[in-house]
């Protein structure tokens, strides 16, 4: 993990970006290969360093992840109408 620091008024910010393998690893994906179909398909957010190089925020990441979080309202429709 990388870090990077930034002091502004006697406060200090940590930002931590993680590489493709580290996001993987967070995200619980079998290859790196789900980390750049995210990034194309632009769901997750992206810092580019460079054509290869990039980087990620883990804070933005779970903002952009939950997101795409689908929530369920109500029940099972079919089993609530039925009269057994």
């Amino acid at each position: 993990m990388r870090v990077l620091t930034h002091t502004k008024q006697e406060e200090t910010y940590a930002i931590h970006l993680l590489n493709k393998e580290e996001l993987r690893l967070r995200l619980n994906l079998p290859s790196v290969r789900g980390v750049d179909e995210l990034v194309r398909r632009r769901k997750i957010p992206v810092i580019r360093f460079g054509h290869r190089t990039v980087r990620f925020d883990w804070h933005h990441v779970q903002t952009a992840i939950q997101r795409l979080t689908v929530k369920e309202i109500g029940g099972n429709p079919i089993n609530e109408n039925r009269n057994d």
